[in-house]
């Protein structure tokens, strides 16, 4: 506030040795029938941008979830399809924008006005040029996924078919005589799924044993350095992918979504819904869970100056003055019920006041 200060006096004595300037601001609209320059400039507003992360699990049910207790000893496995949401992260970033309220004229009658010296008040946020804006593209909403698949791939090492053999007998009539011969028949038949889990089971097993002798290297005829690294990594993806078709897998996705939200000018608290949040439906616009509200507290650290100027007629404008904008300090606190999800200090532009600066 200090360098403000003596940047807005130097720009008044450099002002006061130049050749006297006659200048009056005016409205959009509401400018003088006669000017010689004349340049258009806007006071800053801000604007909430808040981005909610929601993490979205799906439970797939393994296709041996049946056996999963009598082959393995597993009690808890998924059983049903089913969705679960959680908040990972709330942010929230303020941004400078134009106020559509608060454009002025700037309508030079006499002398000459060196504009650089007073737009550069931009670059301290307190005007703002038309066009200018520090606001960043909103976060998409797509999501982002695991690598995991959402099916699971056959890992069977036989065939689907099965070898079932049969014994039938043959009656064979021999003068008086009856005789039954036994004959050995082969059929093919459809593994049940019964089976298949059995074989998985014991492949699982098949694994770990494998791994236990190649980590502790009983035998001495493994390998060592990063090609034990690499088989025990591979063993590692064998036994999760045949333990996921028994216990069922878990795929994780990640949603961005972004809210945006321009404060009111009173200097009142002010609370804001932005959406509703269901863990089993994640974020919805409609009345579906609990609601996520934005509450803004203006702190009034920033004295109250008469906005006057504003409330002027065109005629009665200020002349030979500039209008300038200061924000306020407001503690901002995104909540889901009685949970705090963020909370902050940041500077708003519209709880703050509007000043006006000389220049001669």
């Amino acid at each position: 506030m200090r360098n403000l200060i003596i940047f807005l006096f130097l720009i008044i004595f450099a002002s006061s040795c130049s050749v006297p300037l006659n200048f009056q601001l005016s409205k959009i609209g509401a400018e003088p029938e006669e000017y010689k320059q004349r340049i258009v400039y806007s006071l800053p507003e801000t604007v909430l941008r808040i981005d909610i992360e929601i993490e979205k699990e799906t439970y797939i049910p393994g296709p041996y979830k049946l056996y999963a207790k009598r082959f393995l000893g597993l009690d808890n496995v998924i059983q049903d399809f089913s969705f679960q949401y959680k908040i990972n992260s709330v942010d929230l970033k303020s941004f400078s924008e134009a106020d559509p309220e608060l454009f002025f004229s700037v309508n030079v009658i006499k002398g000459s006005m060196q504009w650089d010296k007073y737009l550069s008040l931009t670059k301290h946020g307190f005007i703002f040029q038309p066009g200018q804006s520090d606001f960043l593209p909103i976060v998409s909403e797509k999501g982002i996924m695991d690598n995991s698949s959402t099916s699971f791939h056959e890992l069977s090492m036989k065939t689907n078919l099965t070898e079932v053999k049969d014994t039938l007998y043959k009656t064979i009539v021999s003068d008086t005589m009856l005789i039954r011969l036994p004959v050995v028949t082969t059929s093919q038949q459809v593994r049940t799924l019964e089976q298949k889990a059995m074989e998985a089971a014991k492949n699982l097993f098949l694994i770990r044993e494998n791994r236990f002798y190649t980590i502790t290297n009983i035998d001495g005829d493994y390998p060592d350095g990063k090609a034990m690294e690499i088989m025990v990594s591979e063993m590692d993806k064998m036994e999760k992918a045949y333990f996921e078709l028994f216990a069922g897998r878990v795929v994780r996705q990640k949603f961005t979504r972004s809210f945006i939200y321009t404060p009111d000018p009173s200097n009142e608290n002010q609370t804001y819904r932005l959406c509703s949040f269901s863990a089993t439906k994640g974020l919805s616009d409609k009345k579906e869970g609990y609601d996520i509200n934005l509450e803004l507290i203006p702190m009034n650290n920033v004295p109250l100056i008469s906005d006057s100027i504003l409330s002027l007629e065109p005629s009665e404008m200020t002349v030979n003055k500039l209008v300038y904008r200061i924000p306020d300090m407001a503690k901002v606190r995104i909540n889901l019920m009685d949970e705090v999800l963020y909370e902050n200090r940041i500077g708003i532009y519209q709880f703050g006041s509007i000043l006006d600066i000389p220049v001669y």
